[in-house]
């Protein structure tokens, strides 16, 4: 979205060029807006107001509770562990932190949604998939 103050720029350059003997076209085409858009931003003074614009959320975890989620997820009693497990584990001890699907976001956007700990990821077969072997 245009600022406010870029869309009133926008206006006053448009205005110089005009009082310089431009065309009011020309001089829209040159700044990257339509006729229409410059006519609506004389005419309209006010900020956007259609919805969608700057969100907020105020469930929003703080930074310090994603940190608790990261340490959470990688201690060594949970290190092996998939959120979808950790959750009910935590719930039953009485611990609420997040639901499942938060640990996955907050795990995914530090990109931490990969196999940890001691063990290696299991290894998958070399084996066409659709066949058995031991059909003959």
């Amino acid at each position: 979205m245009i600022s406010l103050e870029d869309k009133k720029e926008s206006v006053i350059l448009i205005s110089e060029a005009v009082e310089s003997g431009a065309r009011k076209s020309k001089a829209c085409e040159i700044i990257g807006i339509s006729l229409r858009t410059c006519q609506r931003r004389e005419f309209n003074s006010k900020p956007d107001q259609r919805k969608g614009g700057v969100k907020s959320v105020y469930r929003k975890l703080s930074d310090d509770e994603c940190q608790e989620i990261i340490d959470i997820s990688c201690s060594k009693r949970f290190k092996d562990l998939t959120p979808h497990e950790i959750v009910p584990i935590l719930a039953v001890e009485g611990c609420y932190m997040a639901f499942e699907a938060t640990f996955y976001r907050v795990l995914r956007k530090n990109d931490m949604l990969h196999h940890c700990g001691d063990t290696q990821p299991p290894e998958q077969d070399k084996q066409t998939p659709g066949v058995k072997s031991d059909w003959t």
